[in-house]
């Protein structure tokens, strides 16, 4: 994963979005990327005026993204930094859809986006845009129910799977490694009872992960494992209380009815934690012992 060079940030216009705006545009900032600001004009099925006795379509839809166009080009005066090289993108279509398109055409590597979350039938019939977005984006998402929060980001809380390690995110984290006062811990949350297969496996492979990054230059990095049922809880309870400024996961992605039904755990930490969460779509796994066989000869 190359550096970030290209962050990208929805705005709906609503206060929530306005106060992400503001922290994206110091962020990009302090990256030395350049930004791109995005609204998205929902465009309503037809059927819908059917139902309720409207004509939707009647409605000039390039008159509205004109209009946010022009509004979006305000917040760029207003919250953008000078140094930043931004630019305003106002479209029509499906929220999630534009938004992946957008990171498609150009070269996005960050999304950085606020959301309100979802909670109830909402959550697992629904879902929030943002917890769409982090499904299904090609490139890391930042999401944020309390902006202000972006503002320091610098240590960092990272769940980490031990079957797959941090491999797939470790360019990530690397990319934020030139913060001020940049730390993480690596969080493994095991099933209350649980007993390594061999004396001491789960320490030693911690320790592994911490020397993998600290070799890329990432000094203050510490480890640490909690026993709990509840791991989406246990993830936004442990950075709360310990003051962590982001929290750090990977995403699945995935579909049909599984996304509806049976929720994930980075979905439920998007839409519940008050710290920002940073995700990142990777593939699934086929082993879901805790240590493969691929791992297991390098522990012992």
């Amino acid at each position: 994963m190359k550096p970030i060079s290209h962050i990208l940030c929805p705005v709906d216009f609503s206060e929530i979005s306005e106060l992400t705006l503001q922290e994206t545009g110091k962020l990009a900032e302090k990256l030395s990327a350049k930004l791109t600001l995005l609204h998205v004009v929902s465009v309503i099925p037809a059927s819908y005026g059917a139902l309720y006795g409207i004509d939707f379509q009647a409605v000039d839809t390039v008159e509205l993204t004109n209009s946010a166009a022009k509004a979006l080009e305000e917040f760029r005066l207003k919250y953008v930094p000078e140094s930043v090289k931004c630019r305003v993108v106002s479209v029509t279509g499906n929220v999630s859809s534009e938004i992946n398109t957008e990171v498609k055409q150009s070269e996005v590597d960050l999304i950085v986006m606020a959301t309100s979350g979802a909670h109830g039938v909402e959550e697992y019939l629904i879902g929030s845009n943002a917890a769409k977005v982090s499904r299904s984006a090609t490139c890391p998402v930042l999401t944020a129910s309390h902006p202000e929060k972006l503002s320091n980001i610098s240590k960092v809380l990272i769940p980490l799977d031990i079957s797959l390690g941090i491999k797939e995110i470790r360019h990530l984290i690397e990319s934020f490694k030139g913060l001020e006062n940049f730390s993480a811990e690596l969080l493994v949350i095991s099933e209350p009872g649980y007993k390594d297969p061999h004396p001491d496996a789960t320490r030693l492979f911690m320790e592994s992960q911490i020397k993998a990054l600290q070799a890329t230059g990432i000094e203050t990095v510490t480890w640490k494992e909690i026993f709990s049922k509840d791991v989406a809880e246990t993830i936004c309870t442990h950075a709360e209380k310990e003051n962590f400024g982001m929290i750090m996961m990977k995403s699945l992605g995935r579909s049909t009815f599984g996304k509806f039904l049976l929720g994930s755990t980075t979905e439920a930490v998007v839409n519940h934690s008050s710290i920002p969460v940073l995700t990142l779509k990777t593939s699934a796994r086929e082993n879901h012992e805790r240590f493969s066989s691929s791992i297991a000869p390098n522990l012992w």
